[in-house]
Order: structure tokens, then C-alpha cells, then sequence
């Protein structure tokens, strides 16, 4: 039961709309499972080779969906989060970095309104960032209202 493609990628955007949860934006800290449209050639020049099985083989991906699909992901404000602990050239960091890019490129080609990026928690420290990564992922709270799951 669940998400076969695993709750950690960005895809479990499908099981929020399948159970009636609005998603503003998400926040991932070192995540994986990173999807990618299937036949961008930005994808193939990288060198990144896309599972697209719904069976639990392809959980931690890098997974390949309808360009449709992560169309409905560049609606959305993103944010890839990592420590300093992960090197620039850590597989997953790259695929964060071409993600992100992609997921920017799709939002301003169709005026999706979404934007992602790509966050080092080196400086500052990660509890010091709270206020800003709510701030972009919720831009109409003030400080005094935040939600009650980052407290």
C-alpha cells in the first residue's frame, strides 16, 4: 500500500492529490528519488538513465515521468536542502542541481508560477534557516503564525 515510487521524491505530490491534501511547496533535506520528464535531452546529456517501473525497484529512482506530470511539480516552490557534508559532486546533489534547473525552466516556459532551488546548509546554520525556508515556502505567514509542525 502507499507510494510503490517511495514517499521521499518529489512524486508523492500524486498521494497528496489522491487523498485530498493541498501542497503548497516542498521542503527536502538530502532526499532522494528525484524525477526527471521522460525525454528532456538535458536528462540524456547527463548521462542519467531514468527508471519508470511502478514497482518498488524504482523507489529511490531517479524516476521518469510525463513532461505533463513534472509540469505539476514547477507549479510548486521547492526547496533541496544539504548539509555540508555532501560534496558538489555527490550523485544526488546533481540530480537536486538539474531538477532544480529543469523545474525552473518548465515554470517560466509555461507560466507555471513555481520556483525551486537548490539550498548548501553551510552558512548559516539549519535552525537559523527555518524562518527563511518558511518564508519562501509560505511567503503570506508573519512570524508570529508559524505552523504549529515546524515548532
Amino acid at each position: 500500500m502507499g507510494n510503490p515510487r517511495g514517499m521521499r521524491s518529489p512524486s508523492s505530490i500524486e498521494v497528496a492529490k489522491t487523498t485530498g491534501h493541498n501542497v503548497a511547496g516542498i521542503y527536502t533535506y538530502e532526499s532522494i528519488g528525484y524525477v526527471f520528464p521522460i525525454g528532456d535531452p538535458q536528462v540524456a546529456d547527463a548521462g542519467i538513465l531514468l527508471c519508470t517501473s511502478d514497482t518498488f525497484i524504482c523507489a529511490f529512482g531517479p524516476l521518469g515521468v510525463d513532461p505533463e506530470d513534472f509540469k505539476k511539480l514547477a507549479r510548486l516552490k521547492i526547496t533541496f536542502a544539504w548539509g555540508d557534508n555532501r560534496p558538489e559532486d555527490y550523485s544526488q546533489v546533481i540530480y537536486s542541481r538539474l531538477e532544480a534547473k529543469l523545474l525552473n525552466e518548465y515554470a517560466a516556459t509555461y507560466h507555471l508560477g513555481g520556483h525551486a532551488e537548490v539550498l548548501k546548509l553551510a552558512d548559516p546554520g539549519p535552525l537559523e534557516l527555518v524562518p527563511l525556508i518558511v518564508a519562501r515556502l509560505v511567503p503570506d505567514l508573519s512570524d508570529g503564525d508559524l505552523p504549529r509542525t515546524l515548532i
